[in-house]
């Protein structure tokens, strides 16, 4: 599930951080040094600190983008001297960007538990203790047709915010049709995560996704990830009775995150072991 969500006093911060990686002080001048690199280069999403470059193979597609990516809360001194220092700026503005997003997503999430009739704060208490920062960089493609930016995947966190000023993130609708995102100038894309979808009991949920390249522009995205730091994800009570009886039993959100990243048969195979 994806939503469009509108924050108007976002605007400027989302362009001054657009504008950190365009031209004069962008992607194309962000270079790490040796040192930086090895603390930035990335894998996986939820590694705290990490940047690199991916074109692994995907069946007869090749991942076709650059990503970094790093911690964001708890927002102490000790993370923010980990993130670059340049582009100049970089941390003045990321630090002052997070902490809206960090505020919007716990809104959101309050806004979810009033409509679920749980109580306010519930999905932002333990299950919202870290925020994921997460650019990707989807370089020009000459042959889009056989290149894929990123392919089809649940996000394993509980939500993720994504700022976009270009189309081309794709969304699963339930009858397997694939449908584009187009960006709404002053919008974040709000996408669902697996995490969201078992504190539920499904009643939300999880947003099936990816992104395709384009042969006319490059294009980057912002996505600001909310997951726990370790506790036991399980259906919350209140949405558990007789008629709904729970759909997956507890689990370790630790253990959960070895399954997310190993086994990637299926879109939601990390939750194949805790459904009931």
């Amino acid at each position: 599930m994806h939503y469009q969500f509108a924050k108007s006093s976002l605007s400027c911060q989302l362009k001054t951080k657009k504008n950190l990686f365009e031209k004069d002080e962008g992607l194309s001048d962000f270079e790490p040094s040796i040192d930086q690199r090895p603390k930035l280069y990335i894998e996986k999403e939820y590694t705290p600190n990490k940047n690199g470059s991916n074109t692994k193979n995907v069946k007869d597609a090749v991942f076709w983008k650059d990503t970094f990516g790093h911690g964001c809360h708890p927002l102490t001194q000790d993370v923010i001297n980990s993130w670059p220092e340049k582009p100049q700026k970089y941390r003045e503005v990321i630090g002052e960007y997070v902490l809206e997003l960090r505020k919007l997503s716990l809104r959101i999430l309050d806004l979810m538990c009033e409509g679920l009739g749980l109580e306010v704060g519930y999905l932002a208490q333990e299950l919202s203790q870290t925020q994921l920062m997460v650019t990707h960089h989807y370089p020009q493609c000459p042959d889009p047709n056989s290149t894929i930016g990123i392919g089809e995947h649940c996000d394993g966190a509980l939500l993720n915010l994504v700022q976009q000023e270009l189309s081309g993130l794709h969304v699963r609708a339930k009858d397997g049709k694939w449908f584009g995102v187009e960006p709404i100038p002053g919008a974040l894309v709000v996408i669902n995560g697996l995490i969201l979808k078992v504190v539920t009991n499904g009643k939300l949920s999880s947003g099936v996704h990816r992104v395709v390249t384009n042969s006319t522009s490059d294009r980057t995205s912002l996505g600001s990830l909310i997951s726990p730091i370790e506790c036991i994800i399980e259906p919350a009570k209140l949405l558990i009775n007789e008629s709904n009886p729970p759909l997956f039993k507890s689990f370790s959100y630790t253990e959960y995150l070895g399954y997310y990243f190993s086994d990637t048969t299926e879109i939601e195979a990390a939750l194949k072991p805790y459904k009931l």
